[in-house]
């Protein structure tokens, strides 16, 4: 929890370096979270039905055979003779759906009663689980997805595994379980074949230590297991790669299935899409790229802190509405002790401007707000010209947030309270925008 001495310390130090202004904020709200729909969960689900193979044996125990996927409109059955991957144990073969062509996992092998986990299960059947005839494509384009989540920890939504930000991350804030889920809707159909959890920059620990990928037609149902296994140790550049064959659908929920006190975070996913484009965002005229951050001198350029637009003697203010006792420039003055506050409750339509009177080239901004009158949620929208904006974040929002984006270019920054919260109004007790 940060004190009021590192806060203030945080707007006092203003020829300090950015890496020193910055302060770590470690809050981390428990949201409730839907339990994920897997399917047959069933201890003993060999491979999806697939085509005979030769059997397993075992003396003793029998082996659990790796993760099934759905065959057409049926589940692999138990493993046994004649089934491919074939572990210890029952009489039943596979059952295969309509068209049913992928061979099941490789079923692990079991002596002296000892039991092995089986390898990940293939696909099933095609069940039509082809791209319809006219089916409107979606775009590949991240920022054109919906992302949410079972739950999220503080500062660290769903948005944040798609940003193209490395240094931020969506995080589960609670330890591994088989409910924990992240869910993708393309808004139409796309067709994957790969998915990448990039966690190279931070968060190495957090890999999943056992993952399902399930698909679905309608963004309600998930029938289709496309991928899943177990993670047995971290995986090599903190980057897992997860291949399957191509498959087309309307939106995939990725779930961790191995318990873990690890919460489980996404610096960066990507996915290989073929949609209505390419996933090439279009070209974004406002990003930028900061000025060199060092002390400067003769024949280099001026610190990016000595720049005129992050001194807050320049800047200016307006809002939505403001509270009798409060001003809008309480919002930067350099104290916690005094705060801006629409003074009604929070609607979901509140709004703070900040013009900095000069463009610059931003990438953070910190907001403290007291209480319970932080946003419940907000949008951060920025312009150069204050007629024309663009979102560069969103989220929950919490006592303190410490937000990261793309460097854009910058002189107005809008931030949009767009929750409700109950009789709570809307107070910002210290505000700071960085390079």
């Amino acid at each position: 929890m940060l004190s009021a001495m590192s806060i203030r310390g945080r707007f006092a130090v203003r020829s300090q370096s950015v890496a020193q202004n910055r302060f770590a904020v470690a809050c981390v709200v428990g949201l409730a979270f839907a339990k994920l729909a897997c399917g047959d969960a069933s201890p003993q689900a060999s491979g999806s039905g697939g085509k005979a193979g030769a059997a397993g044996s075992s003396a003793g125990s029998s082996a659990q055979a790796g993760s099934g996927g759905v065959s057409g409109d049926s589940n692999g059955g138990s493993s046994g003779a004649d089934t491919a991957g074939g572990g210890a144990g029952g009489s039943s073969t596979g059952g295969g759906g309509a068209g049913g062509d992928s061979a099941g996992g490789n079923g692990g092998t079991s002596t002296g009663g000892d039991t092995t986990l089986g390898g990940s299960g293939g696909t099933g059947g095609s069940d039509n689980w082809t791209l319809p005839v006219g089916a409107t494509l979606a775009s590949c384009v991240p920022s054109n997805w919906t992302v949410t989540a079972t739950t999220s920890a503080d500062s660290n939504p769903p948005a944040y595994a798609i940003d193209g930000v490395p240094s931020t991350r969506w995080s589960s804030g609670q330890g591994q379980d088989s409910s924990t889920y992240y869910q993708i809707d393309f808004g139409g159909w796309v067709t994957l074949k790969q998915l990448v959890l990039d966690n190279s920059t931070a968060s190495g620990g957090d890999y999943p230590r056992g993952y399902q990928i399930l698909g679905s037609k309608d963004g309600v149902l998930f029938p289709r297991v496309i991928a899943s296994n177990a993670v047995v140790a971290e995986p090599d550049g903190d980057i897992l790669t997860i291949d399957f064959d191509p498959v087309p659908v309307q939106s995939i929920r990725i779930g961790t299935t191995i318990s873990s006190g690890s919460w489980w975070s996404i610096q960066e996913l990507r996915l290989s899409c073929q949609g209505s484009d390419d996933g090439t965002p279009p070209v974004d005229p406002l990003l930028c790229t900061p000025p060199d951050s060092g002390a400067g001198g003769e024949g280099g350029q001026a610190s990016v802190v000595e720049s005129p637009a992050f001194d807050h003697a320049n800047w200016t203010a307006t809002a939505s509405s403001t509270d009798a006792k409060a001003t809008v420039q309480a919002a930067f003055d350099g104290s916690i002790a005094t705060r801006w506050s629409t003074g009604v409750p929070q609607a979901g339509a509140e709004w703070y401007l900040l013009d900095l009177g000069s463009v610059a080239c931003v990438s953070s901004l910190l907001m403290v707000s007291g209480g319970g009158d932080f946003a419940a949620a907000y949008t951060i929208e920025v312009s150069v010209d204050g007629i024309t904006y663009e979102q560069v974040a969103k989220g929950a929002g919490s006592a303190v947030m410490d937000l990261q984006f793309k460097s854009h270019s910058a002189r107005y920054i809008r931030i949009n309270q767009v929750g409700t919260a109950g009789a709570h109004w809307w107070s910002i007790q210290e505000l700071d925008v960085q390079p």
